[in-house]
């Protein structure tokens, strides 16, 4: 049972940890953007985590841990939309993340193998923040994004310079799931980078 106690701690500190590279690679990308200083703020707050979980892993017994966890996807995912899309689709990566984080600590408190200190400060400060965290990058996104109605959308994606049609979501099962005619995914608009022309104008839908 204490093995699993810790194998489970030591899951969620390289979610935090991997968390802690993915805002640092973004803010190498957002620095001079508007909303750098609340990226700043929610790093900040997954620094914090990863010193509560090490000192709770250590705690219990567990060993310590380096190396960083899955969000490495969404690193990956915010240097390249934040490189070929903008702020605005990095800014979605990075929301993916923390609907990640939650799903992970939400699954801990399920599997009821946790020691009841960490628990408890997965429900009072864990969770609470990441809820947070994806407020905030939604009112960020919500700031920046130019929201028009389908009907506008149709008519741009006619006109004699049609605009072009992106499925916002990074996950390709999200990008099948909400596929509507005439719409690429992300990975073919980044593999077309180089052939769009700088004047091509480009809406991104998400469900």
């Amino acid at each position: 049972m204490a093995h699993t106690k810790t194998d489970t701690l030591s899951s969620l500190l390289r979610g935090e940890l991997s968390a802690v590279e993915t805002y640092e690679q973004a803010l190498k990308k957002l620095a001079d953007t508007q909303g750098a200083a609340e990226l700043v703020r929610i790093r900040s707050n997954h620094v914090d985590a990863v010193a509560i979980l090490r000192r709770h892993l250590q705690q219990h017994g567990g060993e310590d841990v380096r190396t960083s966890g899955v969000w490495g996807v969404f690193a990956r995912a915010v240097e390249g939309t934040a490189k070929v899309l903008g702020a605005t689709a990095a800014i979605k990566a990075l929301l993916e993340g923390e609907e990640h984080g939650i799903k992970g600590y939400e699954e801990a408190l399920e599997d009821g193998e946790l020691p009841t200190d960490c628990e408890a400060i997965i429900t009072s400060t864990m969770l609470p923040r990441a809820r947070d965290h994806v407020q905030a990058l939604k009112r960020q996104i919500a700031g920046m994004v130019e929201r028009i109605p389908p009907e506008e959308a149709r008519r741009r994606m006619k006109s004699s310079a049609p605009a072009l049609l992106v499925c916002a979501y990074d996950d390709e099962a999200k990008c099948r799931q909400n596929h509507i005619e005439g719409a690429i995914a992300l990975k073919e608009l980044q593999a077309r980078e180089k052939t769009l022309p700088k004047t091509q104008e480009l809406i991104f839908y998400c469900a």
